[in-house]
């Protein structure tokens, strides 16, 4: 998984988590609860399937 996919997985929890809040306001304890959340949602959802390049058939 990239880190951009984790670091995008992440806020977006942060965001359900805390609505209302940008992530600078979150506490380290908070930043860390949503990185566990991410963490726990991208295990489930596995590695994305490779894509197929354009001038594959």
């Amino acid at each position: 998984m990239s880190d951009v996919i984790e670091e995008q997985a992440t806020r977006y929890a942060a965001g359900e988590m805390f609505p209302g809040r940008t992530w600078d306001e979150l506490s380290e304890a908070e930043q860390a609860e949503a990185r566990e959340q991410a963490q726990e949602l991208l295990r489930i959802l596995g590695d994305p399937p490779p894509r197929k390049a354009a001038n594959d058939n």
